[in-house]
């Protein structure tokens, strides 16, 4: 019953990532704190400042001054008010990217793309099942 709640305090954002998960956690956060809004979550409080965009309806009021008081909301484009992160990951991986790819692999899965494109990442072989499938469809061209 808290999630409908939670959802119409929120300005009814759609139930879709990554409103959901923000609305699901801070429903049980509510129901696990025994008060509505007394602890919450860093994505909740950027959520009723406007980060992630203009909600669908306004936030409730009382609620919104509750989790953000006096904080300001976010005018314009939300994505205006982020750092660029570029920069920082062409100045540490510089001896890494050798392309745009690998700018782009770094700035999504950093760790997983620093170990393959400097040599450290080993495929695991496949199951042998699977093995002889791929090589059977591979043999198809032939």
């Amino acid at each position: 019953a808290e999630v409908p709640r939670v959802r119409k305090d929120m300005g009814y954002p759609p139930l879709v990532t990554p409103t959901s998960q923000i609305i699901g956690t801070q429903a049980v956060m509510n129901v696990i704190a025994g008060e509505r809004y007394k602890m919450v979550t860093k994505e909740t409080r950027e959520y009723v400042r406007g980060m992630y965009g203009r909600t669908p309806a306004p936030v409730d009021p009382e609620i919104r001054r509750k989790i953000i008081g006096d904080e300001p909301m976010v005018e314009g484009r939300p994505g205006d008010h982020l750092k660029p992160e570029l920069p920082e990951i062409r100045e540490k991986y510089k001896h890494l990217i050798r392309k745009e790819e690998d700018e782009i692999s770094l700035a999504l899965y950093p760790e997983v793309a620093a170990k393959l494109l400097a040599g450290e990442a080993k495929p695991e072989p496949l199951p042998a099942d699977v093995q002889k499938r791929l090589d059977d469809i591979v043999g198809i061209g032939k």
